[in-house]
């Protein structure tokens, strides 16, 4: 707000450390805001809004908007479309204090010893392990940290995709870093060259695939190394056999760098996989740790719903009842809100929340967050729904023209879909290369959407979609996303053809795991 009217920032200083002092205690110059029409009252707005204390700023859009109608003397109430009734604002971190110090601690050791060290952070679907790595992200880079991030997905589309898309990343980012003299540092899956042959390096596949593997692992090293940095891998209870190798030679790697890995996935899904493979190695050989995020208590719940809600009576009131209902997951505690609201329970009377009386007693205590989720999604209009379906079965994130093509809509009706979706905290925009992109703001959403598909419109679905691919002239560059979309639609002769092309590149990168499920289906 401040920099929308005065046309610079508040606090601005070369010296990263005099800025955050700056901001954590100075006041910013309003000398030139007075002088404008309104200023004054607007002034006071924007003091509000920056305040030092969280508490005492407003607490959601609208009481911006109200706050902004009195300065100017106008209804901006009018302009400003109708949120549902299920919106809320973003709560406030709470209940992990402790997990935070942890993991502040260890990044400063790795800062001043220059040894790298790994920290795995778990816990249930929605408990906040994405919060508090975004939480420790902001905190990182405001003490001069180097922060990157990856991840893996649920249908996985590429041989060591989570590492294979941060170094496309930084290749278009940082391109005079990564390439000398216009050429590609050779590694695989950038420039593609050739993958290593055994037989005619006279190796054993063994060697070869190791050799194969540490060329990536070198890469990544060079790339993340040289300064303090934090790289932060999410989702990783999807890794395969192929990533979490390549992930085990990362641990080791870094031990000799100022490098902190930090790694999410979910409790008790890593129990016999590969990757749960390197959890244990990495902690027998004391290159890392595992963070346990346990529920919120009481207290936390009751601070998280005054937060959503902006009143803290709200928080007494509802917060042992959510809790009970909850369990302290903050992702159900936030869906459960959601749904009282949906439900009645709770409802906006002069712009505050209130309880509705007698109506939280008459509401049924959910079993699980699937359970609110699919009663949420039931709200959503036919276009809407429609969106929502082809990206939860697509898989990941989706281009937001291609999404478009496949729902059939028109410009119009899309964007309003959208636009509505993402107000109800469904969806969200990503940013991905050059080209913008729609995901689920949690994969539980995508989760539960795609459970909800029939299987047989989501076999015609995952040919649509492969179809769709195949008219962008994506080719040989996706033919494992390819691959995948048309054997789950059992697409007969096309589905056999791409499944091995697709089952050959993998092969070709001693993706042996991912291989062998594409030579399965042809072989089926």
């Amino acid at each position: 707000s401040y920099f929308l009217l005065a046309r610079h920032l508040p606090f601005e200083d070369e010296d990263p450390g005099y800025l955050i002092q700056k901001s954590l205690q100075g006041s910013p110059d309003f000398r030139k805001l007075e002088g404008m029409e309104s200023g004054p009252a607007l002034v006071q707005v924007i003091r509000n809004l920056m305040d030092k204390n969280p508490e005492q700023r407003p607490t959601s859009a609208e009481e911006v908007i109200r706050l902004l109608s009195v300065a100017r003397a106008r209804d901006y109430t009018r302009v400003v479309p109708e949120l549902p009734r299920s919106h809320f604002g973003t709560s406030v971190f709470v209940d992990r204090k402790e997990e935070m110090a942890l993991l502040a601690e260890r990044a400063q050791r790795v800062r001043a010893t220059g040894q790298g060290w790994t920290v795995f952070v778990t816990g249930e679907s929605g408990s906040g392990k994405s919060r508090c790595m975004a939480e420790f992200r902001i905190a990182a880079l405001l003490q001069g940290w180097r922060v990157f991030e990856s991840d893996c997905l649920p249908s996985e589309d590429q041989a060591y995709g989570p590492f294979r898309r941060f170094l496309q990343w930084t290749d278009s980012v940082y391109p005079a870093d990564t390439a000398e003299g216009g050429e590609s540092h050779g590694v695989p899956g950038l420039a593609d060259p050739p993958p290593v042959d055994p037989q005619a390096q006279g190796m054993v596949a063994e060697t070869a695939v190791g050799r194969y593997r540490d060329l990536i692992t070198r890469e990544l090293v060079r790339r993340i190394s040289g300064r303090p940095t934090i790289f932060m891998l999410h989702d990783c209870h999807w890794a395969d056999e192929a990533t979490a190798a390549v992930l085990a030679y990362l641990i080791s790697d870094i031990r000799a760098h100022p490098v902190m890995i930090l790694v999410s996935y979910r409790a008790g899904e890593a129990r016999g996989t590969w990757f749960g493979r390197v959890v244990e190695q990495a902690k027998r050989q004391e290159q890392a740790e595992v963070l346990a995020l346990s529920a919120l208590d009481p207290d936390a719940v009751k601070a998280m719903v005054a937060s959503m809600t902006g009143e803290a009576g709200l928080g007494d009131v509802l917060g042992p009842w959510i809790h009970r209902s909850s369990g302290g997951n903050p992702l159900f505690v936030e869906e459960i809100l959601k749904q009282l609201a949906e439900k009645g329970g709770i409802a906006k009377e002069s712009g505050r929340w209130v309880v509705r009386e007698g109506r939280l007693e008459e509401l049924e205590v959910p079993s699980g967050v699937a359970v609110v989720l699919r009663k949420r999604l039931e709200q959503l209009s036919q276009p809407e729904r429609r969106i929502v379906e082809w990206l939860a079965v697509g898989g990941h994130a989706m281009p937001a023209p291609m999404l478009r093509d496949l729902c059939g809509m028109s410009r119009e009706v899309f964007a309003a879909a959208l636009r509505d979706l993402a107000v109800r905290q469904i969806v969200e925009p990503v940013g991905h290369l050059d080209t913008d992109h729609i995901a689920f703001r949690h994969a539980v959403i995508a989760e539960v959407i795609r459970g909800g598909v029939a299987a047989s419109r989501r076999r015609r679905m995952h040919v649509r979609i492969g179809e769709a691919l195949e008219n962008s002239g994506a080719g040989e560059r996706r033919v494992t996303e390819l691959a995948r979309h048309f054997t789950e639609g059992r697409a007969g002769d096309k589905a056999v053809r791409y499944a091995l092309q697709a089952a050959q590149a993998c092969r070709g990168e001693y993706s042996n795991e991912a291989a062998l499920r594409f030579y399965e289906y042809v072989l089926a």
